[in-house]
């Protein structure tokens, strides 16, 4: 086959064996075919999609539309650096070694950012080839159908995604689920607490979206820690008094009870 049979229609097309997810735990299809359950094949069955790599590391994006949320299904050990390499080891052993990852960004079981593929470019997450080129995947270390993520793993998964919706206003977020049939991210995915501190809680007029505290304090607003002025305020930028200091400490004991 040569180069020319990849590309219909002015646009590369995938070929050969393709990464099927089962709650997206990263494993390969038996059959050669990419597909699963004795499916027919692609439009050029049986090729080795890695003799086409080099098209396929140069697609790029044109707009970022969503952020697809996805779990590894993978244990989640320590802070999640060997599974992720593991991870991006199994997406180059498939696809060719300039194919980085199949997700963009994880977030290991320690709130530690681990990168994959760079954002500008396109990989394979969801099973959807639409949504592939639109959108960027950012996978939780870890298996969320049978546990739920550490605080810690929730709270910069959050706060990674705020800061992708600073850079990329216009995406929404998205399940695995939500894009095709799948357990991804899974039953303990903390899908309503993502959405409730992505969504502006009680507006204040001087924090704005983009301010970099803006997630602290809404959280700490929506738990009951803090509160603002009757006119709508905030005072972000004012110092705090003992006595304030003291309303807050006591708020959180409240909490813990």
């Amino acid at each position: 086959m040569n180069q020319e049979r990849s590309i219909q229609n002015g646009r590369i097309i995938q070929v050969g064996c393709e990464l099927r997810f089962s709650s997206c735990d990263l494993r390969i299809s038996a059959d050669p075919h990419g597909n699963q359950d004795g499916d027919p094949g692609g439009e050029y069955p049986g090729v080795d999609q890695r003799d086409y790599e080099p098209l396929f590391s140069r697609r790029r994006f044109v707009n970022v539309e969503a952020i697809v949320l996805h779990h590894t299904a993978t244990r989640g050990i320590g802070d999640g650096t060997a599974e992720w390499k593991a991870i991006m080891q199994s997406a180059q052993n498939k696809r060719g070694p300039s194919y980085l990852a199949d997700y963009h960004y994880g977030i290991g079981p320690t709130g530690l950012i681990l990168s994959g593929m760079p954002v500008e470019r396109v990989c394979y997450h969801c099973g959807s080839d639409e949504w592939n080129e639109k959108s960027l995947a950012v996978a939780v270390i870890g298996n969320c159908e049978d546990r739920k993520m550490p605080m810690v793993q929730q709270t910069k998964l959050i706060s990674h995604l705020t800061f992708l919706l600073i850079r990329y206003p216009k995406a929404k977020i998205l399940l695995h689920k939500e894009i095709v049939p799948t357990l991804c991210p899974g039953k303990y995915f903390p899908v309503q607490a993502v959405r409730d501190l992505l969504t502006p809680g009680q507006p204040f007029s001087d924090v704005a979206y983009h301010d970099w505290y803006r997630l602290a304090i809404e959280t700490c607003v929506k738990r009951g820690l803090l509160k603002g002025d009757p006119d709508g305020r905030f005072r972000p930028d004012d110092p705090i008094t003992r006595g304030e200091l003291a309303q807050v400490l006591q708020n959180l004991l409240l909490l813990e009870q």
